[in-house]
């Protein structure tokens, strides 16, 4: 396909001119920004359990990191096949979810065997197959709605992984999808689809269904539908012209009036309906900060080398924290009383980087190298 036939067979608010296109063929997608923010995800979840002596808000309201790494993955991903398509004309689904295999399953599945020897060598930690199946086939987050947390020794913050993957598999179908519609039919569907979330929360808190019903659900996914919204460039052209500083602001004012109005999540009321969409807007307004502040000291930080490789990580760092923080609490608990000493924070800091640097380096990196016999837009880690 010659670059005049993308142009004539794309909608204009897609790509606006020639020249547009031929940077999206000539450059990769890379925003090193995100890498810092990656690392601010996981650092929330880390807060989040760890339970040796504790931030109150961190470790209170540490879980929305989870949200984030969706919208973070929602953004970069759509806007990868969205650039593809623009491209391309098509967009190779195969190849798709050969990258996406690549990158999820080799650390996921060795995980799963870690915990499983774990669980055979240290008898007070009991292994249910049902559960270790659903791992399996990526489907816990379900069995977690309606069975409560994985029971299995360090498994049981795997059902985001599930989730993960269940919007993947509808990603790429949903995004040519949208490159046949109209904006105005684009934003209808976009809204219908929030609207389903909010009714499926809606029915649950009529129910009384017991957290985590919607947390481990797609009824929580405002997160991860802002990020296709943000990735599908329909609404570039609005976007970019409110000053980062406003939607900076305009974040941490939607997550200061989520934490101090809504109770928590595991909380079954009518603060659950609204809950996920704040967070959402919050998450939003501090990518699209990152997206149009240009260069500053902020992003200069995000986007430090050192933040970089961390962020790169993530991914390791996540699946890993809940292993270093029970070698943590088992270092600590004989000696210096666990819950009192500062040194147990960097203890289990460190071990995790070192956990996920070493699975990163001999790994994931075979594996990544081989992702890119599958790589259509050239990008910095997704």
């Amino acid at each position: 396909m010659t670059i005049a036939e993308a142009v004539s067979t794309r909608p204009p608010f897609f790509v606006s001119d020639i020249r547009h296109l031929r940077v999206m063929q000539r450059e990769k997608i890379d925003y090193p920004f995100i890498d810092g923010l990656r690392l601010l995800a996981f650092l929330l979840v880390f807060f989040r359990h760890f339970n040796f002596f504790t931030v109150p808000v961190l470790h209170e309201y540490g879980w929305i990191g989870v949200e984030f790494f969706f919208l973070i993955s929602g953004f970069l991903i759509t806007r990868l096949l969205v650039t593809e398509f623009n491209t391309t004309g098509v967009i190779d689904k195969r190849k798709f979810f050969m990258r996406r295999i690549l990158r999820i399953w080799p650390l996921y599945f060795f995980y799963l065997f870690l915990v499983l020897f774990l669980s055979i060598i240290y008898p007070g930690y009991p292994v249910s197959v049902p559960r270790l199946a659903g791992n399996l086939l990526f489907a816990d987050n379900w069995i977690s709605a309606l069975k409560n947390y994985n029971p299995n020794f360090a498994s049981f913050h795997l059902w985001s992984i599930s989730l993960e993957e269940q919007f993947y598999f509808v990603l790429p179908f949903f995004v040519v999808w949208l490159q046949k519609l109209s904006r105005k039919q684009v934003s209808l569907l976009f809204t219908l689809i929030l609207i389903l979330f909010i009714c499926w929360r809606c029915l649950a808190v009529w129910n009384g269904w017991l957290h985590p019903y919607i947390y481990t659900l797609p009824a929580s996914g405002d997160c991860f539908l802002a990020g296709v919204i943000i990735g599908s460039g329909f609404y570039d052209q609005y976007l970019k012209k409110i000053h980062s500083s406003v939607y900076l602001l305009s974040g941490i004012l939607f997550l200061l009036v989520n934490y101090l109005i809504f109770p928590q999540r595991a909380v079954i009321g009518l603060n659950q309906i609204p809950l996920y969409f704040f967070i959402a807007l919050g998450f939003s307004c501090f990518l699209l900060a990152g997206l149009y502040s240009g260069r500053n000291w902020l992003i200069s930080a995000l986007g430090h080398p050192v933040i970089r490789y961390l962020g790169r990580i993530s991914y390791g760092l996540y699946v890993y924290h809940i292993v270093a923080l029970i070698i943590t609490f088992q270092l600590f608990k004989g000696g210096l009383a666990a819950g009192t000493t500062p040194w147990s924070l960097p203890v289990a800091l460190l071990i995790t980087f070192v956990f996920a640097a070493l699975s990163y380096e001999l790994l994931e990196k075979k594996f990544l190298r081989r992702k890119k016999k599958y790589t259509v837009i050239q990008n910095s880690g997704t």
